[in-house]
């Protein structure tokens, strides 16, 4: 399964959004997951490094 998630409007919540989505889809649905951060300010990571999310949810910054 691939879910994009873009917009390009800033502080749309999609680093948010991205965040619970992967944590509901790896501690609910027991799925692994890899998120890519394509972002050049890496809000991604910096919210995934503040809170420690499922052990089974991998961060790749790009």
């Amino acid at each position: 399964m691939l879910i994009i998630i873009g917009n390009q409007k800033g502080g749309a919540g999609k680093s948010t959004l991205t965040l619970l989505l992967a944590n509901f889809l790896t501690l609910v649905k027991k799925r692994k997951v890899t998120v890519i951060d394509m972002d050049y300010q890496q809000s991604l990571a910096q919210k995934y490094e503040k809170a420690k999310l499922a052990e089974t949810l991998t961060l790749n910054k790009q």
